[in-house]
């Protein structure tokens, strides 16, 4: 981690070892100290929110679908994103399904694979859904899966976390807090993974990778 004085505090320093000018970086490290996590932009609470409404009513499983297992409901920073579902025993073949926010299918493919990477690039900002069906052979009817959403992070948010990746070479914990800020989760767990990883003696490093408040901050 990087740390410097300012006003007689230790805070969070770049990578050049001056303190940060700008706040919105101490604050969500502050954040993280204190309650274990961070408030996520609002552009990720919409998007939570327009998925959690909207994925019930674009798909019901039978319960013998694919379980959708990435991205599921959730932001990703490539716009070009890879699909990952569960394989089902006997399966022939499924169908990969796209759509945009207002339910347009933009990309439809039916593959052997449990995965699939569109060759299309989709929209930063833009929120998509995806579903997976499955058949055991050309004559049956497709078993879809329920619906997923995934945001694509948005040009400022891609701004902001190139900015601290540059800015924080050295700190885990700065990179954390700033993927976990725009929904970037899995990036941000494996951040808070790296320094428990490095810090395996550190029970603040063990504290924070759990998302648990750190007493005194």
């Amino acid at each position: 981690m990087l740390w410097c004085v300012k006003d007689g505090r230790l805070v969070l320093a770049r990578r050049n070892g001056s303190a940060n000018p700008d706040q919105r970086m101490e604050s969500l490290v502050a954040q993280k100290l204190k309650t274990g996590g961070v408030e996520r932009s609002p552009e990720y609470v919409v998007a939570m929110n327009t998925i959690y409404v909207r994925s019930s009513d674009l798909a019901r499983s039978s319960g013998k679908g694919p379980e959708l297992m990435h991205p599921v409901n959730t932001v990703v920073r490539s716009v070009i994103p890879t699909f990952k579902w569960s394989k089902v025993d006997m399966a022939e073949a499924y169908r990969f399904v796209l759509t945009d926010e207002s339910g347009q299918v933009l990309f439809e493919q039916v593959t052997p694979n449990n995965w699939m990477k569109p060759n299309l690039s989709l929209g930063r900002g833009e929120l998509y859904f995806w579903m997976v069906g499955m058949r055991y052979g050309e004559s049956d009817d497709w078993t879809n899966s329920k619906a997923s959403g995934v945001k694509i992070l948005s040009d400022e948010g891609l701004a902001f976390v190139e900015q601290v990746e540059r800015d924080y070479l050295s700190s885990s914990l700065a990179r954390g807090v700033a993927y976990e800020s725009v929904g970037l989760l899995d990036e941000a767990d494996a951040e808070y993974q790296n320094l428990q990883n490095t810090n395996p003696n550190s029970e603040i490093a063990a504290r924070i990778r759990s998302g648990v408040a750190i007493d005194g901050q």
